[in-house]
């Protein structure tokens, strides 16, 4: 398939980009925010480079391959270049995979970011290759249905889940051309050159969850890496925002003596006291109000919509709404019980908050039903008093439904989560069985597993506590200009970046490295509980 030029990519996401933009309110949720810092950055990394020790050689094995890929004028491949830096410093071969092809999901600025990025893998000193310059291998029958599928990933990362008028045709169609010819770009670049593995920001939008589907029709191992401010996640062979790792981390964990289990345990404890008490690093939940009664006896915690940690994780409702609609429908019909629908706390921060229209889903559907209660994330109650007067939690994919299960409640899944097969929450494989389930709770038929607040505390303690890396090392704007005035060598030998860069190279569960850390050096060890 021929590629498409900037030209014919860029008018219907330029289109539907224009409505958004005059939809949203306030400097810091425009997606041109950090387009007129991206040549300061820029700037700013070209001195670190000159900061860069050369090594001696130049690695050895088979080389790690790292994508370089534009992320709306984000300082994310500035880190991506700081992360094959770290790997070579380790001994590693290492090439630079430049994604300059026409795809982009800010395509009025596309030309300027590669200018820079251009001038910055070839000054990085590194071996690199760009996919433009790779042959594109044949379109494959069947890929339309994984391409749409992204492509509707995009429109709700980029849309904040907000429904624009005529934004879901025009947007998926605008992204589907683009999207095709990179993806045979990148296998043509699989199929000519062989990597050990390799490092790709996100995994879900843009072109990074292209990589991922071509490596994996390869079954080479991709290493994603996500971050908010002042905290990175990494993912060995999946998707860091959805913590894809944990089960591998879970099972090692289950094999050390019982008395270890319980220690960690016991500070997993600890770590949900204080997030409960709001005085963790994260600091979401806020302090109830003891005046409002809490009559909740079923809970749907939602997860913030376009958020990564929730993207493509329906696997038996079409969507989020679909699910709502369901599970209150089913409660209200078929119970006395109250259904309450909490809106995930992060969205009472403006830069968090998403567009997903909840309050006019539930009231379309439902009406004012007096026993449905939406709270929203600014309502001074907090979840955790939701989750303790609760007879049935059912979450999404949201980490609360770890911590449900950890306070003794029947936990019934909707998405397909990391901790969704642990063995600590009831699940279901279709529409029909989640609401043969939901009955069977309503009725106080579903129980507690074995094992269940045991194995719920373990997996808290490796999410939490070990799988989020506290740390200003992130591709986040704000942490970019701290790190990348220090000299390279004192930044990757920081035991937090130690801990990234070990994880992805040696294809160890990051949470099970901090594990590790927190076991043999605590002092080095940073949690955000």
């Amino acid at each position: 398939m021929a590629r498409s030029s900037p030209s014919n990519v860029s008018n219907p996401l330029v289109s539907v980009i224009a409505k958004l933009r005059q939809r949203r309110v306030g400097p810091r949720d425009r997606l041109e925010h950090y387009a007129a810092d991206f040549q300061a950055t820029a700037q700013a990394f070209r001195e670190f480079l000159k900061r860069v020790p050369q090594p001696a050689t130049a690695g050895s094995g088979e080389p790690v391959g790292v994508a370089v890929i534009p992320w709306v004028s984000t300082p994310v491949p500035w880190y991506a270049l700081a992360l094959a830096l770290g790997l070579r410093a380790r001994g590693r071969a290492v090439t630079l995979i430049w994604d300059d092809l026409p795809f982009t999901l800010q395509p009025e600025t596309w030309a300027s970011q590669q200018a820079h990025i251009g001038r910055l893998v070839r000054a990085a000193g590194l071996p690199f290759v760009s996919l433009s310059a790779a042959s594109a291998a044949a379109a494959r029958a069947g890929d339309d249905a994984p391409l749409t599928r992204l492509a509707k990933i995009n429109h709700t990362w980029l849309t904040r889940a907000e429904e624009v008028d005529g934004a879901p045709l025009d947007l998926t169609t605008g992204l589907f051309a683009p999207m095709a010819a990179t993806l045979n770009h990148v296998r043509g670049l699989l199929a000519e050159q062989s990597f050990a593995y390799l490092v790709v920001p996100g995994g879900l939008c843009g072109s990074s969850a292209l990589f991922r589907q071509a490596a994996g029709e390869q079954g080479m191992r991709v290493a994603t890496y996500d971050a908010n401010l002042g905290v990175m996640q990494v993912s060995v062979d999946g998707l860091a925002a959805q913590q894809t790792d944990l089960p591998r981390a879970f099972a090692e964990l289950r094999q050390l003596p019982q008395a270890d289990q319980l220690a960690l345990a016991e500070l997993a404890q600890q770590a949900l006291a204080r997030r409960r008490a709001g005085i963790d690093r994260a600091q979401y939940q806020v302090p109830a109000d003891a005046t409002q009664p809490l009559p909740a006896e079923v809970v749907l915690p939602l997860n913030v919509e376009h958020d990564a940690g929730a993207l493509g994780l329906h696997h038996i409702f079409e969507n989020t709404g679909d699910w709502v609609r369901v599970a209150v429908g089913t409660v209200l019909a078929e119970s006395q019980a109250t259904a309450i629908v909490r809106q995930h706390p992060s969205e009472r921060r403006p830069n968090e908050r998403s567009r997903f229209p909840i309050r006019a889903i539930l009231h379309e559907t439902f009406g004012d039903h007096p026993r449905l209660r939406f709270v929203s994330a600014e309502a001074p109650v907090n979840t955790y008093d939701l989750i303790e007067a609760a007879q049935l939690v059912l979450p999404f994919a949201s980490t609360i439904g770890i911590e449900a299960a950890a306070l003794g409640r029947p936990v019934l899944m909707a998405g397909a989560c990391s901790y969704a097969e642990l063995g600590f929450t009831w699940t279901a494989s279709t529409a029909d069985e989640y609401r043969h389930l939901l009955r069977r709770g309503l009725a106080g038929q579903l129980g507690l597993k074995p094992e269940q607040t045991h194995k719920a505390w373990l997996t808290y303690y490796l999410t939490p506590i070990c799988n989020r890396v506290w740390t200003e090392f992130t591709p986040q704007p704000p942490d970019f200009w701290k790190w990348v005035r220090q000299a390279p060598p004192a930044l990757f030998a920081q035991p937090a970046v130690v801990d990234l860069l070990t994880a992805m190279d040696e294809n160890q569960p990051l949470a099970l490295v901090r594990h590790e850390r927190r076991r043999t050096d605590p002092g080095s060890f940073v949690s955000g509980m």
